[in-house]
């Protein structure tokens, strides 16, 4: 099991709004791999989101879900540079 601590960045999406951690990787679940979602895909991606239903929260990942999730947030073409985005992908990457 991994804790993955749910922050607020500075990214905002409206006034006073801001991405947390959770929302980045809500944002990354919903990017279609190359070739497209496999059922196998819907079943990970479902399990990693349902970690994330109280976003007031950290959160524990099986290791197998971390793993996943590693994969599946380093194959993400992000739209936009952040300082806060660099330092999401490099706590993923470190998990």
């Amino acid at each position: 099991m991994k804790t993955i601590v749910n922050k607020t960045t500075t990214i905002a999406t409206a006034p006073e709004q801001f991405l947390t951690t959770a929302d980045l990787i809500k944002q990354s679940l919903n990017v279609v791999p190359q070739g497209g979602f496999t059922r196998e895909d819907f079943k990970v991606r479902d399990r990693i989101e349902a970690y994330l239903s109280d976003q007031a929260r950290d959160f524990e990942l099986e290791d197998a879900d971390v793993n996943a999730l590693k994969k599946i947030v380093s194959e993400v073409r992000w739209t936009f540079r952040h300082p806060d985005l660099t330092d999401f992908l490099n706590e993923i990457e470190a998990l």
